[in-house]
């Protein structure tokens, strides 16, 4: 739905700021047969055409009577005649502010009086007798239009922000500048870029009714014209402005689709995000902080987040006007696992190795540019009856990537390799305490840099020891919690 802030009382019925009814007259005789007239009416404006025909006259010596006249019904612009007789009279009017013209002609004949003979009676024709004389009188009424003037401020390009603001004035004159009073009725979006761009359009309500103005903002991205409505003496009619606006705003969307919200402002390290100016207008990018920012074209770019923690600023400007978006990088925090398979698994004799699924959290955002290994190192404690056993802890330079869909909601990013622990031999009896721990260092790299670090230490357990009277071995991981029996 458009949000329209339009506060626009009914202003008074059109008229024209301007001149009095025209009018002339014509006087049509045998000596003077023919008269036109072309008057132009503005809106609102009228002309009065009076026409009389003589009934009789001379001319050239010779005395002439009226044998026939034609007052013709008015058309388009002259309505009448209205009169009696021999003078009739033509209204002609631009009631609605229309651009046009038409004609009405009035015609006439006069013919020479014959000469009387001494007994009484008209002669037959004489030779060279004057002939019949044709009059007309023409009107030909020109209607001036209303013409609908916008002014937009020439920078017609502002920030969807809601505060930056595009001044509009509209104005209402016929064709040759004269104010016209009309009935602004309303101001909404036309052409526009989504269908419903939510302009927030204002006006002063104090103005003429010959003028409208006032601001327009948006929270939106969005382009488009305007159209006004209004009327003159009953009629109603739209304009659309010749300058199209613009709000222009940088919208983002993560390029992969997990998780479900693509428009978060928290982003795993390597994480892309491709940012897009709605309107498509031209725009300068650049990036404040780690990552880079690959201009694809004036409208639209990429930016890949960099390697560590932080808080970036990437900005788009146009000419003084500027927009920017932050994004919060977040790096691998944690580990978390859970049972997937049994290897080895039996209660006599003991034996437990399983694999385990691996998640890096947090579990807001996606690890899929990232790579996890684990490093070699020695058991401590180690002691018991584990120490038949070496105490190293070789991961034999395993690097697990992860998928780009190996994301779980409320679990994190899972890692390409399954985890195994445990021990891959059955535990022989005799059996006494025993405890083996590996503090194990897990690090990442971003986009397969080789520029490994390390996130968190992650503590591998196994124990031997009686409960109610029975041997138990335990294995436990990152959350992982396996016994037997």
């Amino acid at each position: 739905m458009i949000l329209l802030t339009f506060i626009l009382g009914l202003l008074c019925a059109g008229k024209l700021l301007a001149n009095s009814p025209q009018t002339r007259s014509f006087n049509l005789t045998p000596t003077s047969p023919t008269d036109s007239w072309a008057p132009t009416v503005g809106p609102g404006e009228s002309a009065t055409l009076t026409i009389t025909i003589a009934q009789s006259g001379s001319a050239n010596g010779s005395s002439y009577n009226l044998a026939n006249s034609n007052f013709p019904g008015g058309s388009g612009f002259w309505t009448g005649p209205s009169g009696s007789g021999l003078s009739q009279s033509y209204s002609g009017t631009n009631p609605n502010g229309d651009a046009g013209s038409s004609t009405v002609t009035v015609t006439c004949t006069w013919n020479p009086v014959l000469p009387t003979m001494a007994g009484g009676t008209n002669s037959a024709p004489m030779p060279n007798m004057p002939p019949p004389i044709n009059g007309s009188g023409t009107g030909t009424i020109t209607t001036r239009p209303i013409i609908i003037n916008w002014s937009v401020s020439q920078n017609s390009i502002k920030r969807a922000n809601g505060s930056d603001q595009i001044a509009y004035a509209i104005t209402a004159t016929d064709d040759n500048g004269t104010p016209v009073n009309v009935n602004f009725t309303s101001l909404v979006p036309a052409n526009a870029t989504p269908s419903n761009p939510q302009w927030i359009i204002s006006n002063d309500s104090g103005q003429n009714t010959d003028t409208l103005q006032g601001t327009i903002s948006s929270y939106t991205g969005s382009s488009g014209n305007l159209t006004v409505e209004y009327s003159f003496n009953g009629k109603t009619k739209t304009s659309t402005s010749p300058t199209g606006l613009v709000f222009w705003k940088i919208v983002h969307q993560t390029a992969v689709e997990k998780p479900a919200s693509r428009i978060r402002k928290v982003l795993a390290t390597g994480e892309i995000v491709n940012l897009n100016i709605v309107p498509e207008v031209a725009v300068t990018w650049e990036v404040n902080g780690m990552g880079n920012i690959d201009t694809q074209d004036n409208y639209e770019a990429t930016y890949c987040a960099g390697n560590n923690d932080g808080t970036i600023v990437a900005k788009a400007s146009i000419g003084n006007d500027e927009m920017s978006i932050q994004f919060d990088i977040i790096a691998p925090k944690n580990v978390s696992m859970e049972w997937y398979d049994n290897i080895l698994r039996q209660s006599s004799p003991l034996s437990l190795y399983y694999k385990t699924k691996v998640y890096i959290t947090p579990a807001g955002v996606n690890f899929y540019q990232c790579r996890v290994k684990e490093t070699v190192v020695s058991a401590n404690p180690h002691e018991g009856y584990f120490t038949q056993y070496g105490g190293g802890h070789d991961p034999e330079s395993v690097v697990a990537s992860i998928n780009v869909d190996d994301y779980l909601a409320g679990k994190g990013s899972l890692l390409s390799v399954r985890d195994k622990i445990g021990i891959t031999e059955v535990l022989a009896p005799p059996y006494a305490d025993g405890l083996f721990v590996w503090n194990i260092p897990y690090l990442y790299d971003v986009k397969k840099n080789n520029s490994w670090q390390q996130f968190k230490t992650v503590s591998q357990t196994l124990s031997l020891y009686q409960l109610n009277g029975q041997w138990t071995f335990r294995v436990q991981k990152a959350g992982a919690d396996e016994k037997v029996p």
